[in-house]
């Protein structure tokens, strides 16, 4: 997701902002799925 961050803020590249949204949404479903496996 980081990876995706300076061309998505810069506006260079739109293929960056989708890869950093599907980034996104995998991020929140392992969270889903993992999630109570670490602290908080």
């Amino acid at each position: 997701m980081l990876l995706y961050e300076p061309d998505t803020r810069l506006g260079n590249n739109i293929e960056a902002l989708h890869d950093m949204r599907v980034a996104i949404r995998r991020m929140r479903a392992a969270f889903n799925l993992f999630g109570s496996r670490f602290r908080k």
